[in-house]
């Protein structure tokens, strides 16, 4: 009888097992354990090029701060107006020193009939004086300026004076200046120092806090708010706090302004700038220059409401009501804007401005954001957490988008018609706007050949395929900065909203978190350590060598 344990032989070719060596040089690592590793490495380069390039090449901060400040007006554009009425910039303009006859410094006499036209015929919600009374002078009217304070005081207007450090390191005024001994404090010293960025020189951050030795309350030893040995308050969180109500625990980093940027419905601050364009700012400005003429090349105007010294005295009951809508329960900052003073700072939005708008700005980010302000950080080795939160999610998104075809084609057995499907979702309609130009370039073509040289039909046929060539490269080169603008100002104001984080560290996220992939560091590294893939799609060109 036949065997029970006949023997069913199987093709060799179909059932011998490669060698163990074998295996290991065939059989490459798998997508995803590829993308698994290289992921970290991506991490860790795109962090140590933000900590450590700005510190070997300082010079690669400017390409960042030129994106910064292209998109600093974009990101204005979507800054809430909300507080933008609470706060009236007043300006002791040359208008104004040439209606009374005075040059500048001004006697102490007229500051003091200033101060009580605004607290005798309006009532401000707080003043802050954005002039330092630093040094000394001979001027019998002093009195008569402190005398004004201390009535501003007694009707509930607290006021804030700009003041620099001195010697000792505390905040001080000149001489004589002070709250009446006995009285309660009549005002309140601020800080008003600001830092340039070492780039550009212009101002991205403002500070809430400086170290002091001294109190930082009212003049003479007077303590209001803080007590000795606190750090001084500037002037836009003094008011916030003090008259705005609101509350903020002390954080080392300053505050990364937003510069405000919708203006449109307010008067013209000036003849030198212009009404801000909105979502148009991504334009090139000779492109805007087509329907804005010249204008498109000027800065736009300062975001807060501006009033000058010379209009407290209004010519109608019109100029009255508008006075009252702007000086009634506002925070009122005056400052200067004369020919010849340097009271000024350099805006990435409005360029140079007077430095009291400074102040209105960052007065009006915390009355707009509060205690979700945005922070001026930095990145560093081990960066604070916010940045490392929201680098670990921009760098495993561009991680995934520059490798996502070879993930979706691994996941379909090698078939890459589903990463195409994928890649083109969205884009059908540019894709038979093309095909439409093809063919009418083709059809361009046939005339062109189908005529001798330089007939009217030859001449005009290639005519248009040269302007069709060239609208094309012009059409692909907007798209892509179209496109990279869009982009940049998403992560930028997903930032500001989740993280609470400002423009630059985005942008140097963004910059970095590119080039490392394209610089192919992440994948010469992952080759490495796993082999190299034949089904992984080659670097780009510029990666080859030579």
């Amino acid at each position: 009888m036949p065997s029970s344990h006949h023997s069913h032989a199987a093709p060799a070719a179909a059932g011998a097992l490669p060698e163990a060596g074998d295996q290991d040089r065939t059989a490459p690592h798998k997508p995803a354990t590829r993308f698994a590793f290289s992921l970290p490495v991506a991490l860790v380069i795109s962090f140590l090029m933000l900590w450590g390039i700005p510190k070997v090449v300082p010079s690669s901060d400017a390409i960042t701060h030129v994106t910064a400040r292209l998109q600093s007006a974009l990101v204005g554009a979507f800054y809430p107006a909300t507080h933008r009425d609470d706060v009236t910039v007043l300006l002791i303009d040359d208008a104004s020193l040439t209606e009374l006859g005075q040059g500048w410094p001004v006697p102490y006499r007229t500051h003091a009939r200033w101060l009580s036209v605004l607290g005798q015929v309006y009532k401000p919600r707080a003043i802050f004086l954005d002039i330092t009374f630093t040094q000394a002078r001979d001027d019998a009217t002093l009195p008569a300026l402190v005398q004004s304070l201390c009535r501003l005081r007694d009707r509930g207007v607290p006021v804030f004076l700009a003041a620099l450090p001195g010697p000792d390191g505390k905040l001080a005024l000149r001489p004589g200046l002070e709250t009446p001994p006995g009285e309660a404090p009549c005002f309140q010293l601020v800080g008003v120092d600001y830092e340039a960025d070492r780039i550009d020189r212009l101002v991205w951050s403002y500070p809430l806090w400086r170290e002091a030795e001294g109190h930082e309350g009212g003049h003479a030893g007077s303590e209001a708010g803080h007590g000795a040995g606190q750090p001084a308050r500037s002037a836009a969180l003094a008011m916030a706090e003090d008259a705005g109500g609101l509350r903020l625990a002390r954080e080392e980093e300053p505050m990364a302004l937003v510069w405000g940027v919708r203006n449109g419905d307010l008067p013209r601050y000036a003849e030198w700038c212009r009404p801000s364009s909105g979502l148009a700012e991504v334009l090139p400005a000779p492109l805007r220059a087509l329907w804005q003429g010249k204008e498109a090349y000027q800065p736009i105007c300062p975001y807060s409401r501006a009033l000058a010294m010379r209009q407290l005295k209004p010519s109608s009951e019109a100029d009255e009501r508008t006075l009252r809508e702007r000086l009634d329960g506002r925070f009122v900052l005056i400052g200067t804007s004369m020919a010849g003073s340097n009271d000024l700072v350099a805006s990435p939005v409005h360029g140079p401005i007077p430095g009291v708008f400074l102040h209105a700005m960052a007065l009006d980010n915390l009355l707009t954001y509060g205690t979700r302000y945005k922070r001026a950080l930095e990145w560093e080795l081990l960066p604070p957490w916010r940045l490392a939160l929201l680098g670990t999610a921009v760098v495993i998104l561009a991680h995934w988008l520059l490798h996502r075809r070879y993930l979706l084609s691994a996941g379909h057995g090698g078939n890459d018609a589903p990463a195409r499907r994928h890649a083109w979702l969205g884009r059908r309609w540019w894709r038979a706007a093309r095909a439409w130009l093809a063919r009418r370039r083709h059809a361009l073509e046939a005339i062109a050949r189908g005529h001798a040289r330089w007939t009217p039909q030859h001449l005009l046929a290639e005519a248009l395929l040269a302007a069709g060539r060239l609208t094309d490269f012009l059409a692909r080169q907007l798209g892509r900065i179209v496109f990279s603008t869009a982009v940049i100002l998403l992560v930028i104001l997903l930032a500001q909203g989740v993280l609470d984080i400002g423009t630059l560290p985005v942008v140097d996220l963004a910059a970095m978190a590119l080039a490392a992939e394209w610089l192919g560091w992440t994948r010469k590294i992952t080759d490495v350590a796993l082999g190299e893939d034949p089904d992984e799609p080659p670097l780009p060109e510029s990666h080859h060598s030579e």
